[in-house]
Parts: structure tokens; C-alpha cells; sequence
């Protein structure tokens, strides 16, 4: 425990010892055993008492707060400097893909804020040790309301996380998981991991070769992560001795019953068993997996192909000097049929490791040239180089010298850099490879989950730790991935933005008011805009520890000032809308039995009878009216049943018009219809009226009057041919439909000239002067006559006007 050199020595306390080497420490009971704390180191000074002084250190300032602050003052056993910008981060992420929401809800608000602070915990310092937590807490803003300890920790981890809520929180996990990314053929990496358990009487661990080749006790894993993204899916929990085929049936099972869409998984060369690609194709799944060096598949394609692809170009499939193809040839043995196996060559690969194994077998040479020269008869070979190097022995049966087969040599080094990937489609090397090179974002996942588990070795008091400790990993990687993929988009480091985020803190001044002190450079600007974190949100958090330190009961669901704007909804929020019916299926999840919410029934796969889906529900409740669903943003095209503008208009005239105009005519144009030309004619000569008849108010017969019109022209009007386009001042068929029908339906009008109208001169005068294109009309000055009009004007009222006197 670091020791505080920057602040004045305090007086030992009189119930403190002090060792023969300076330290002072504090001997107490718990639990019925006794426990020692040091509490810090004794210096060469005495108080004007006489009493001894000591530098104390974090312990005596967390654990013995009363005594600290009566050196120092009141308020100095509380850091007034607390790192904010890690937990913005950490609680925006995972509120914002659900994952916060599903801890809550399958572990509690309590437990599941401590199993947050662990996964965070986790993150940064790479480990999952609990007893780690102690300090972290401290420095960090953290979503536990009270400070923890390791052994409040230790304790909840053994005894109140049960499997049936680990169980709950994979199911929810795999459902939220679904909706936030609607997987429907996605490809996941499956990977296995077997460590050493040191737990005393564990019913998870078994008797089995571990890494290091020796019989002992260990504990599997298996995990599910989507290629896509490297976000883990679930993950499981295997006696040492299960076989891989059982885990990974046990995973692909699971993965079933909740309706993943995998269409086919990748795997590492540990998989690489004919039972394994038998239970895949039994699902009906494509899979890429790597072989092992003496699979039947590689050695056939190694034997028929090194040569072909060995730094040979027209075989270079990828930068970086990557060569292969791809064959048909039985990969194992006794299999039955034949599958694609590609067979690749890495030239900077094989380079490396072969003179990477040159080099330890040249050691191993110089290793045993030295101990003959000691005159050593017990000497012994490496079994790895056995094939290659021997001891020569002389007549007496002493070791003579080294005898080193260079032939076998020269065939181990060639073999160097080659791999082999089998595969259920038929498709060519380089579609292949890049297939399978998806795998490198999963072994990034499965590396940071086997670091913050220790690697090789597994410690806890029981299985139930265990099992806990690895869910916590599994929260961690999950945020992890998410945070990864963040950083990536702004082309940060993910590890040096963690060093930058804890740089981000809120202090207290004397008044015990927590404001920002420092929200971070321009790197964690960039990434808290990535990741939705606002300067509110920090201000929000420095009034969260203000109302912490003194003593306000907040509610243990820890939320941001950007989640109500975003939307991002609480579990409890999410069940209330499920039990009043006010939302869609979108939040309706299966509730388990640890006690966060009220239990409700889980459906069986597949969508219940008489249900709909998203697109169906939105459209009729757009249809309905209903204000609020019309402002849903629908996908892209026209809605499924909708209908564009020229449809609706023309069904609306055809709503209107008599049931004989509604029957859908042939090709061609109906019998005794007129083209536009002929109509827009008829138009101007029936305006053109005889002044005899008006004069003598004889009834109008526009027929009669245009048989007298075409007769007293010489030119034939059927043969006469205009330019290109539409004549100045025709009118298309829906704009004639329309003035037609607005003059056939207006009302009558009354006794008198209707405002506006003209007189019967005036209108054959206005007549004339349209149908002869003005050479008729009346010479008047410069400019247009005051009351005169334009063309369409007077074509128009000749209409309206026709109309009437029929």
C-alpha cells in the first residue's frame, strides 16, 4: 500500500505495534480469525508529546477515517479527487446496447451494480482479482452507492450469484443482442479454452492434459463470438474432461432454442474432428475450419500442391505474400466424401519459423557438443528435434558425437509457412482465406478474456466464484469490443484512451461541492462524441458525487443526463410499458426467476398465432391515425399496399364519375373521342358565334355552326399540319376534363349579368379576334386596351361562357 509522503506525519495510535523493521500495523478479529493491516511506516521523529510519528498510508485513511481526520481535518479520509471519465464511458456503452439492462435485471440492482464495478474494473486493469477492487473504487467513480471491499465482493460472488441468474442473464443477453443488430445470417467464431483450477473440491473440474501437457485438474470454457463485430454471444462453463464435440454441441443447442440466425461458424484447429463437422452439417450450417499438420487434408494437399504454390505468382492471392489453392481431397481418413480444402503458403511466415526452429536446433547441437566435451554419457535428446538429431556411439557404447539427418532437416524448414483451411462451400482461395481471416477479431476477444481470468490458471473458493468471476469477464469483453470498435471509428488506440480517460475527475472544493475539473483532451472529446457522452452528462456526474458524499438516497439504477433524450430506457421503465400494453414487442422480454421483476411466461420459438410484425403493426397504426405512429421513420421505398400520386388521383376521378365512364376501356382511343387539336377547334369555334343568331336570340347549335365554319374555309383543317409540341394555348386532356366539369357543375345564377361577364358583342368580337389570330381584330393603339385580356384568358371565358348558353 503506497505510503502518503506528501502530507504531514501523524502521531501512532495508541492500539497500533510497530514491527523491527518500522512498519506499523493493527492486529484485529473477523469472523473468528485474526487478520493484521499495516497501517504505514514509522519515521525518525517524536511529537512534542513524546509520542512516535508515521507516515500513514491508504488503510489508515479508509479504515480508521476517525483518527485520520483528526490529524487532518474533517472531510480528508474522502478523496476530493475522484476519475469520472472511465464511467462515463463504461455506463454509456452499456446502457446503450442493453447490457447494463440485463445484469440489472438478472442479478438485482445491488448485486448487479457490484458485478458492473468488477467488469469495469476488469477493463482497465486487465484482471479480474478481487482483491484489486479496493483501490479502484477509490481512485474511480464507480456504480455501487457505498464503497465495497474485496471481502464484501469475495462474498457476494460465493454465495449470492446463483447459476439460475447467470443462466437468466445469457438468455437476456442473446435477446438483446438480436434486436439491437437483427441477425439473420451471421457467422460466429466458436473457441475453447481449458485452464488450471486450484479450487479445493470443485465439481467443475476434472482430471485432463492441461496447456503444459500434465495431468491435472481443470476447468473448460467455451465461447460464441459474432465475426462481424467481435462482440461475444454467450458463452459456457464445461467440466475439464468434456470433450470439444459435447461443448460445442451444448453451445450450438442453445444458440438454437433462442432463434440466432447462424448461418455457419469458424473455427481453430482444435475443432478439427470429423464429429464436429458431421454435428455442423446436421444443423445445417456452412463451417471454415483450420486442420491440424497431420490431418489426412493437409498432408494430401501438401503432398500434391507445396510445390504449386511455393512463392509461385500467379498463385499470390493477398499482399503480404500469401499464396494458395483449393482442391477436393477426404480430410480424415475414414471420411466418406470428399471436401474443399484450400492449402496455403505465408512466405514471411515461413521465413520466421524456420529459422526460428533452425535456431533452437542449433542450440540443441552446441547443447550436446558441450556435455560430450564434459565427458557426460547420460545425455539426452529433445524429443522435438529426435527425428533430426541423434548420438553417435562407439564400440565401447559411449557417446561419440552428434549425427544430424540434414535431409530431414531441409524437409522440416521447407515445410515452414504452409496451413490448411477445410471448408462446406465451394468456393476459391482467396474468398477462402478472407473468410477465414474474420477469425482475427474473435482471437483478440478470446486473448483479453483469457488475460483477465489469469491465463492458465483459475482461482476462487467455490465453482459458484468461479462461474461468477467468468460471467464478470464476459460483461467486460462485451464493453470492451463496443468501446474497441468506438476507438477504431476515430482512429484511436484503445489502450492509450484508457490512460486518457482517467484523466477526465471531478473535486471538491472546501465546500464539499463536486464540480468537472478536468473533461479531457481532444482524443477523449473525439470518442466521448463517438460514444454519446455530452458535457451535461459529465456535470451530471459531479452533482451525483456531490449528492453521494452527502448521504442523498439515489436510486441504484445509475443513469446519464443524454439517456432520456436518446431514448435509452431503464428495465424498470421497459416492464411497465410491457404489463399496460403501450408499446411493441420490442421490450417484451421473458422475465426470469431471480427477483429484479415480476416473473413473466417465456413464449416458445416462432411467432405466436394471430401476432404481427414490426412493419405491419407500423403500417396499420399509420393507417388508423394514430399521430404518434405516423411519426415512426419507415424503411426505404413505398410501405407494402400503398399507391403513388397518378394512381390515387385517378381513382379518385374514377369514385366521382358515372358507373359507365368507370368501366376500364381497351387499347386506343374510345370511339367518338376527339384528339387535343380537334377539341381545342371545337373550343374556338364555338365561340365564334354568329352575331345573326345572338342578335335574334335564336337557341345555339354549335354543330350546325361548325359544319357552316369548315365549309367557308379553303384549306382542309384535317390535313393541315402544325410544327412540333403542343399549339400556344391548347390545354392537355386533364386540365380540359377539369374546366369542363367546373363549368357543367356551376349553379345557376340569378336575374342580371353575372360580375365579370361581357355582353353578346363583346364576346363576338372577343370570338373573332381568336379564330383569325388577331388579322380580324380591332386596330388599337400601343399596349394592350384597358379591361383586355390575354389569350388563355379570353379562351377560357369563351368556354365558361359557351357553356352557360347551352
Amino acid at each position: 500500500m503506497a505510503i502518503f509522503y506528501n502530507i504531514p506525519e501523524m502521531p501512532v495510535p495508541a492500539w497500533a505495534s510497530v514491527t523491527s523493521d518500522g512498519r506499523v500495523f493493527h492486529r484485529y478479529y473477523e469472523g473468528g480469525k485474526r487478520r493484521k493491516v499495516v497501517l504505514g511506516k514509522l519515521v525518525d521523529k517524536v511529537s512534542t508529546n513524546g509520542a512516535l510519528m508515521m507516515a500513514p498510508n491508504e488503510n489508515m485513511r479508509r479504515l480508521y477515517s476517525d483518527e485520520f481526520e483528526q490529524c487532518y481535518g474533517a472531510g480528508s479520509s474522502s478523496s476530493n479527487r475522484v476519475i469520472t471519465g472511465l464511467y462515463a464511458a463504461n455506463l454509456r456503452v452499456c446502457a446503450a446496447i442493453g447490457l447494463y439492462q440485463c445484469v440489472q435485471r438478472s442479478f438485482g440492482t445491488a448485486d448487479g451494480n457490484i458485478l458492473m464495478d468488477l467488469a469495469m474494473m476488469a477493463f482497465a486493469k486487465r484482471s479480474s482479482a478481487v482483491y484489486l477492487i479496493d483501490d479502484f473504487v477509490e481512485a474511480h467513480m464507480h456504480y455501487s452507492l457505498n464503497k465495497v471491499s474485496s471481502s464484501s465482493v469475495s462474498k457476494m460472488l460465493t454465495k449470492r450469484i446463483s447459476s439460475s441468474q447467470i443462466q437468466d442473464f445469457k438468455v437476456s443477453w442473446i435477446n438483446e443482442y438480436q434486436r439491437n443488430n437483427d441477425l439473420k445470417e451471421v457467422w460466429l467464431s466458436i473457441d475453447g479454452s481449458n485452464s488450471d483450477c486450484k479450487t479445493v473440491g470443485s465439481a467443475l473440474a476434472a482430471h485432463d492434459k492441461s496447456k503444459t501437457g500434465n495431468s491435472t485438474m481443470i476447468i473448460g470454457q467455451i465461447w460464441a463470438v459474432d465475426v462481424s463485430t467481435g462482440v461475444p454471444v454467450t458463452w459456457f462453463v464445461n467440466e475439464g474432461n468434456v470433450p470439444d464435440c459435447v461443448a460445442f454441441e451444448r453451445i450450438m443447442t442453445f444458440l438454437g432454442e433462442h432463434d440466432l440466425g447462424v448461418k455457419g461458424v469458424l473455427l481453430d484447429r482444435g475443432f478439427a474432428s470429423e464429429a464436429i463437422m458431421s454435428l455442423i452439417s446436421s444443423y445445417g450450417l456452412e463451417y471454415i475450419i483450420m486442420l491440424k499438420d497431420d490431418c489426412n487434408g493437409f498432408s494430401e494437399m501438401f503432398k500434391h500442391h507445396c510445390d504449386d504454390i511455393r512463392r509461385v505468382v500467379s498463385r499470390r492471392i493477398m499482399n503480404g505474400g500469401l499464396y494458395g489453392i483449393t482442391g477436393e481431397v477426404k480430410v480424415f481418413r475414414k471420411s466418406n466424401s470428399m471436401t474443399k480444402v484450400g492449402l496455403f503458403f505465408s512466405s514471411l511466415n515461413a521465413d520466421e519459423r524456420a529459422e526460428d526452429f533452425s535456431d533452437k536446433l542449433t542450440c540443441e547441437i552446441e547443447r550436446i557438443d558441450e556435455e560430450l566435451r564434459q565427458g557426460r554419457h547420460d545425455i539426452a535428446v529433445n524429443n522435438r528435434f529426435s527425428d533430426i538429431i541423434s548420438i553417435e556411439v562407439s564400440d565401447d557404447g559411449l557417446p561419440a558425437g552428434v549425427a544430424v539427418d540434414f535431409d530431414t532437416w531441409q524437409s522440416v524448414y521447407d515445410s515452414k509457412g504452409y496451413f490448411a483451411v477445410a471448408s462446406s462451400m465451394d468456393i476459391d482461395a482467396r474468398h477462402l482465406y478472407s473468410m477465414y481471416s474474420l477469425i482475427d477479431t474473435s482471437e483478440k476477444t478470446f486473448r483479453m478474456i483469457k488475460s483477465e481470468l489469469e491465463f492458465d490458471t483459475l482461482r476462487g473458493h467455490t465453482d459458484a466464484g468461479i462461474e461468477a468471476r467468468i460471467a464478470v469477464s464476459f460483461i467486460s469483453a462485451v464493453f470492451r469490443q463496443v468501446y474497441s470498435n468506438h476507438c477504431n471509428n476515430i482512429g484511436a488506440k484503445p489502450n492509450h484512451l484508457i490512460d486518457r480517460l482517467c484523466i477526465v475527475a471531478v473535486e471538491a472544493n472546501l465546500d464539499g461541492i463536486f464540480r468537472v475539473s478536468n473533461s479531457g483532451d481532444v482524443s477523449v472529446s473525439k470518442l466521448f462524441s463517438s460514444i454519446g457522452v455530452t458535457k451535461a452528462d459529465l456535470a451530471d456526474l459531479a452533482t451525483q458525487m456531490t449528492k453521494i458524499r452527502q448521504g442523498t438516497n439515489l436510486s441504484q439504477y445509475r443513469e446519464l443526463t443524454s439517456f432520456e433524450q436518446d431514448n435509452i430506457r431503464t428495465e424498470a421503465d421497459r416492464f411497465v410499458d410491457i404489463i399496460q400494453n403501450s408499446i411493441n414487442k420490442d421490450y417484451c422480454y421473458p422475465y426470469g426467476s431471480s427477483g429484479a421483476a415480476p416473473a413473466v411466461k417465456t413464449r416458445k420459438p416462432g411467432r405466436p398465432p394471430g401476432s404481427k410484425n414490426k412493419k405491419t403493426l407500423a403500417r396499420e397504426a399509420t393507417m388508423s391515425g394514430d399521430p404518434s405512429a405516423q411519426t415512426q421513420r419507415r424503411g426505404r421505398g413505398r410501405p407494402p399496399g400503398s399507391k403513388n400520386k397518378s394512381t390515387l388521383a385517378r381513382e379518385a376521378a374514377m369514385a366521382n364519375a358515372p358507373s359507365e365512364q368507370v368501366q376500364r376501356r381497351g387499347r386506343g382511343r374510345p370511339p367518338g373521342s376527339r384528339n387535343k387539336s380537334t377539341l381545342a377547334r371545337e373550343a374556338a369555334m364555338a365561340e365564334a358565334l354568329s352575331e345573326q343568331d345572338i342578335k335574334s336570340g335564336s337557341e345555339v347549335n354549335i354543330s350546325s355552326y361548325k359544319n357552316a365554319f369548315v365549309s367557308s374555309v379553303s384549306t382542309d383543317l384535317s390535313t393541315f399540319k402544325r410544327g412540333r409540341g403542343r399549339p400556344k394555348g391548347s390545354k392537355n386532356k386533364k386540365t380540359i376534363e377539369r374546366e369542363m366539369a367546373a363549368a357543367a357543375q356551376a349553379l345557376p345564377r340569378g336575374r342580371g349579368r353575372p360580375p365579370g361577364s361581357k355582353n353578346k358583342k363583346t364576346l363576338i368580337r372577343e370570338g373573332v379576334a381568336v379564330i383569325n389570330c388577331g388579322s380580324q381584330s380591332l386596330k388599337r393603339g400601343r399596349g394592350r386596351p384597358p379591361g383586355s385580356k390575354n389569350k388563355k384568358t379570353l379562351a377560357r371565358e369563351a368556354i365558361a361562357s359557351a357553356a352557360r348558353s347551352q
